[in-house]
């Protein structure tokens, strides 16, 4: 009989099984969010308008008209519907937004600006000055807070010292009783 036993047995079929399950799910959660498009080969130029298969040259002319060329409009609306649709395979639905430039000021739009930002500036000063004067209120509050609580702990004490005085002499007391 053979005494041969692999080493780490089941274990290691254990480990490579992990592996595989691992990258199987990374690889098909990779694939999950792609849009279609991304499993082929993407060109960059469109393919030319020709049928499958060719006809005999005497029956096609024989000055074709060249294909006319995109107007630079044609050309960058065909891009932004490239770009939105192609834009990355996580973020396809939030491609970057193109936002309009914003329109200028003018002369009473900009007073109006400049009085709301004072009465802003003004309200940030109040509200301020209210938190700084709560904030002294509770500091004032505390400090009475404290000073009660050591009132009534040194009196505390002082009780405490009196009768651990008392019980000392009752103690001498009976000592001197006994002896």
């Amino acid at each position: 009989m053979y005494m041969y036993r692999p080493r780490f047995g089941i274990f290691r079929r254990l480990v490579w099984f992990g592996l595989g399950v691992g990258a199987a799910h990374w690889w098909m959660r990779s694939k999950d969010g792609r849009p279609r498009t991304c499993y082929r080969y993407q060109r960059s130029v469109e393919a030319p308008n020709a049928p499958a298969y060719a006809w005999p040259s005497a029956m096609t002319p024989s000055n074709p008209s060249p294909p006319e060329a995109p107007t630079a409009q044609e050309h960058l609306a065909s891009d932004k519907a490239k770009e939105e649709r192609h834009w990355g395979w996580r973020r396809r639905h939030s491609a970057p937004a193109t936002t309009p430039p914003p329109a200028a000021y003018d002369a009473d739009t900009q007073a109006e600006i400049d009085r709301l930002q004072r009465i802003a500036e003004a309200l940030w000063e109040q509200r301020k000055a209210e938190a700084v004067e709560a904030s002294a209120a509770a500091r004032e509050t505390a400090r009475d807070f404290a000073v009660d609580n050591l009132k009534r702990l040194t009196e505390l004490l002082q009780r405490i010292g009196t009768s651990l005085e008392e019980d000392k002499r009752r103690s001498e007391d009976q000592k001197s009783r006994w002896v």
